[in-house]
């Protein structure tokens, strides 16, 4: 199997629509720059969207599989960052940094994979919504900037008060589909296996497939889907996961 190319590579692009044809797949794309549409032809597919938009990309999917898929709960999150003046010391810049009564997930520094010496003046601070999703999502667009820039500086104050007088800038991201939320027998149940399921030729990937929203899942997702996908086509190749492809 030779190199992709520089020009087969598609940024800025969309795969909305994904059918079959015959022994082949029908992808139609969007480059969402220019609004151009186009239509390539595939003997295989790797999905790596998230998996609650499988049923609207991929038109003849299973019922039972559409329905699984569909059932996947996400948790909106708020995402801060918080800019706080040069004379600031940051001294809890660990890695993670969580308050026991709290709802909040807690913060990282801006900078937490750099030397302690490189660190800059940020602090991301993270807000999982897990209950009644739906009126969650509505709240977390509906309240202003204002809300909750009060309601994060009261959190980060139960912690060090001293912090909350250096902050010089707060920027919000929401995420209305931040993270799957695990239910009982998500995990292991028997819908693991239609998140695990390829339809025909096409290959999923991504966090959602082994149920946990972990980067590390998502990587270990993406290798096995592309190995899945070789294994296909026929063609060699040297595994990168050795014995836990096994548990895929």
């Amino acid at each position: 199997m030779g190199r992709v190319d520089e020009d087969q590579i598609r940024t800025h692009t969309l795969a909305m629509r994904i059918d079959k044809n015959g022994r082949q797949f029908d992808v139609t794309i969007l480059n969402v720059a220019t609004d151009e549409s186009a239509l390539l032809r595939a003997k295989s597919v790797v999905y790596a969207g998230k998996l609650h938009t499988v049923p609207y990309v991929f038109p003849n999917l299973p019922e039972d599989q559409h329905t699984a898929l569909r059932r996947i709960e996400y948790s909106p999150w708020l995402v801060a960052a918080i800019q706080f003046n040069e004379a600031t010391r940051l001294t809890a810049t660990y890695r993670d940094n969580v308050l026991f009564d709290s709802t909040y997930l807690g913060y990282i520094s801006g900078q937490h994979q750099q030397n302690p010496g490189n660190r800059g003046q940020v602090l991301m601070y993270h807000l999982p919504f897990v209950e009644n999703l739906q009126q969650a999502r509505q709240d977390l667009l509906r309240a202003d900037h204002r809300k909750w820039v009060e309601f994060i500086v009261k959190d980060i104050g139960q912690e060090d008060r001293s912090l909350v007088g250096s902050i010089q800038r707060i920027e919000l991201f929401r995420w209305g589909h931040g993270m799957q939320r695990p239910a009982p027998g998500y995990v292991w149940g028997l819908e693991k296996m239609w998140r695990r399921q390829a339809f025909e030729r096409a290959f999923l990937a991504g966090c959602d497939r082994t149920g946990l929203p972990l980067f590390e899942e998502a990587v270990f997702s993406g290798v096995k889907a592309a190995e899945e996908s070789m294994n296909y086509l026929g063609h060699s190749y040297s595994t990168s996961l050795g014995e836990y492809a096994k548990g895929g």
